[in-house]
């Protein structure tokens, strides 16, 4: 790179490295807008933006890495990188910069004790709590729900962590709540959680159980005379879940994955300008909408320090991600809001029947 013409963004690989499909496809996607920004008369006050895409073997690197890197005068890193690594990135440069932006981001805690954000952390995705708001969002879609039961594993604080903002967030929009407590190794069947959940007059059990006990629950709600209570479920997609016909559940990824009409564009964005094929289009995606984030922070800022950037892209705007325009929030270091999928069970298939939206200033992290 020419010394004075560009300001350098590192980029941290996908697990498998850049020769993979996901890989070039983010390469491809982030060289979209760095062409974009190119092409303009005055780029960045005179400037462009570089993204280099750095080769790392993990997270053992990165203390030379990222010395090197704030040497370079290197604004923002973007991680693609596995839980290690990305741990490692948090531990070096929360409070100390270049600012770090995650392309996932939801088993990672971006908040100090305090509860603000560490001022150069930032990320794309919500943390796994999201889904208790996300959950509680379609409880109230319900027609005519009065009453919901919760059921948890107390043995897990995971689980019991979920469920317990799940109630909080029910019984603020207003709803009758009943907590339910197991410890589900050692209370299978579940027939007699799922009666008295039928007996208050619930019209959904929310299961924040392990996969193989919310099908029990799911079984027995099944095996009910009435069998007009719904059963949602806190955690992902699995096979063994196919046989719960009915069974609802939310999804942080698939607004994203099925959206076919905004990977088309941005495939033929990228054919058209740099006459690359991408094969992976939600890395395609996701990459184009981080390095959109990126551009906006150095168009923005007061300059190109590791503060004025960080400060720039807590309040970023109009970050295309695929069709779902972000912003975001500076209380969160992540976008205002996101839709999740809601999936439900049909046919031993997940069919996405709606979305909820969730917004990252009432999630717990």
């Amino acid at each position: 790179m020419r010394e004075g013409w560009a300001w350098p963004v590192v980029v941290i690989p996908p697990q498998g490295g850049w020769d993979t499909d996901a890989g070039e496809s983010v390469k491809y996607a982030m060289r979209l807008a760095e062409k974009a920004l190119s092409t303009r008369r005055d780029a960045v006050r005179g400037f462009e933006v570089t993204f280099m895409f750095a080769n790392i073997r993990g997270a053992k690197d990165l203390p030379a890495k990222v010395k090197e890197w704030r040497g370079m005068k290197c604004g923002a890193i973007v991680s693609f990188g596995d839980g290690a690594v990305n741990a490692e990135l948090a531990r070096l440069c929360a409070v100390s910069g270049p600012s770090v932006i995650y392309a996932y981001g939801e088993d990672l805690a971006i908040k100090d004790a305090s509860g603000s954000p560490y001022p150069y952390l930032f990320a794309l995705d919500f943390t796994y709590f999201a889904r208790a708001n996300a959950l509680a969002a379609l409880a109230t879609n319900e027609n005519q729900l009065r009453s919901i039961a919760v059921i948890t594993d107390r043995t897990s604080d995971k689980l019991a962590k979920g469920a317990a903002k799940n109630v909080a967030m029910l019984r603020k929009h207003g709803l009758e709540v009943l907590p339910m407590y197991v410890s589900a190794m050692r209370t299978l069947p579940l027939d007699i959680q799922v009666q008295t959940a039928a007996g208050s007059d619930a019209g959904v059990l929310t299961c924040w159980l392990d996969g193989m006990s919310a099908v029990s629950v799911w079984r027995a709600a099944e095996n009910m005379p009435n069998r007009g209570m719904k059963v949602y479920y806190s955690g992902g997609k699995n096979n063994f879940l196919l046989d719960a016909e009915g069974l609802m559940l939310v999804d942080k990824d698939d607004v994203l994955n099925l959206d076919e009409a905004g990977h088309k564009l941005l495939k033929l964005s990228i054919s058209d300008a740099l006459n690359k094929n991408v094969k992976d289009n939600v890395m395609a995606a996701r990459a184009y909408a981080l390095a959109k984030w990126v551009v906006f922070a150095y168009e923005n800022s007061q300059s190109a320090d590791a503060l004025s950037i960080s400060r720039a892209l807590s309040v970023a705007k109009e970050i295309p991600l695929s069709s779902e325009i972000l912003s975001i929030n500076p209380k969160t270091h992540r976008p205002e809001a996101r839709k999740y999928a809601v999936l439900k069970v049909q046919g031993r298939k997940y069919v996405m029947v709606g979305t909820v939206n969730v917004y990252s200033e009432e999630i717990i992290e």
